[in-house]
């Protein structure tokens, strides 16, 4: 209890307007879930092409420029491409007309004075092509022991690689660096966040809104998570910089109200 109570006054020490973890950068997801949790294992899960990677870039951006020390592994992109992505979301008018050739050196030396804006703000970004579960965690730790660590993001599950074993299947793989992920957020005691697949099941129902039963090849996923965030549109055509994120487990506190869906902008 000792512990307990000395938890819930830090807690309190660092609430800033009702948010008493990491801001969000959703007010919406600010209120349910108070901020990204030390020690919380989160899933953003959805489709391929609905904006999981964006999504999960717009968390770790507004962590790091709101001072957090974030580290942000992709699976699937170069850091470069990371670097255009946070670019597109900075300056968007301006990003599209010089990646498009139109444009002056002016115009080129201003998108690049953003990029030294950005550049201050406190995120690593690591590209290793294939990394496994065993070094990912290995390298956290270590960005954690040397300069100290609020907030990891991975993208994504199904990409990382495990130690081959006879007479495994994917689904035992997948629950491993699941429960390794788990393992992680509590050691480090900061929230990890973890993009992950839906499978095809989910386009065959009535409005395409995604469940917890719907999570990709392994039910330990709905089991190690604290919180449980879907990406879900509600119409086909609809603006593809706005998603709507679904709260679909929330170990800690609310989740999603039927129906209904927090409205956010991915760009």
């Amino acid at each position: 209890m000792k512990k307990t109570c000395g938890r819930i006054r830090e807690r309190v020490g660092r609430s800033v307007n009702g948010v008493t973890g990491i801001p969000t950068g959703v007010p919406e997801l600010d209120r349910i879930t108070g901020g990204w949790q030390p020690g919380n294992l989160i899933f953003t899960a959805g489709r391929p092409g609905m904006g999981k990677t964006q999504l999960g870039l717009k968390f770790a951006l507004h962590a790091a420029e709101k001072g957090y020390k974030v580290l942000f592994y992709t699976l699937e992109m170069m850091s470069e491409e990371v670097g255009e992505r946070v670019l597109m979301m900075r300056a968007p008018e301006l990003y599209r007309k010089v990646k498009g050739g139109y444009t002056t050196e002016q115009e080129v030396d201003d998108l690049c004075r953003v990029g030294d804006e950005v550049a201050e703000c406190r995120m690593m970004v690591d590209d290793t092509p294939y990394v496994s579960i065993d070094r990912l965690c290995a390298g956290a730790q270590t960005v954690k022991s040397r300069w100290g660590l609020d907030l990891v993001v991975v993208d994504y599950l199904q990409l990382l690689g495990t130690v081959a074993r006879t007479g495994r299947t994917r689904e035992q793989e997948v629950a491993e660096c699941s429960r390794r992920l788990k393992a992680l957020a509590r050691s480090l005691e900061c929230p990890v966040i973890v993009a992950s697949q839906l499978n095809r099941q989910v386009e065959q129902t009535f409005d395409h809104r995604p469940e917890l039963k719907h999570l990709r090849e392994s039910g330990a996923i709905e089991q190690d998570a604290d919180l449980v965030i879907m990406l879900h549109r509600n119409e086909r055509g609809g603006d593809p910089k706005r998603c709507g994120l679904i709260v679909a487990k929330n170990r800690h506190g609310e989740a999603s109200q039927p129906n209904t869906s927090v409205e956010v902008d991915l760009f």
